[in-house]
């Protein structure tokens, strides 16, 4: 029971550090719907590349999941979300 119970708190402590804040990276100034017909870890990969190049990836890095930031798409004229 104890080794069982040592286990779980280990799983719960993993999935904790892999979902930390300090490990997400924040992308501005992507205009809206660039990333229409497009899986967005696809599209975000994409977009490292483009940017970065070769010089910063020797492989392209490993991405969990992408989205859009959690806020309603803005009306046409303002600003991205």
């Amino acid at each position: 029971m104890l080794k069982a119970t040592n286990e779980a708190l280990l799983d719960h402590l993993d999935e904790l550090e892999n979902h930390s804040w300090r490990a997400n990276l924040r992308i501005i100034n992507v205009p809206e719907d660039s990333e229409i017909g497009t899986d967005m870890v696809k599209f975000t990969l994409d977009l490292l590349k483009d940017i970065m190049g070769d010089q910063v990836f020797e492989k392209p890095p490993e991405l969990e999941r992408a989205h859009r930031a959690l806020v309603p798409k803005p009306r046409d004229g303002l600003p991205p979300r």
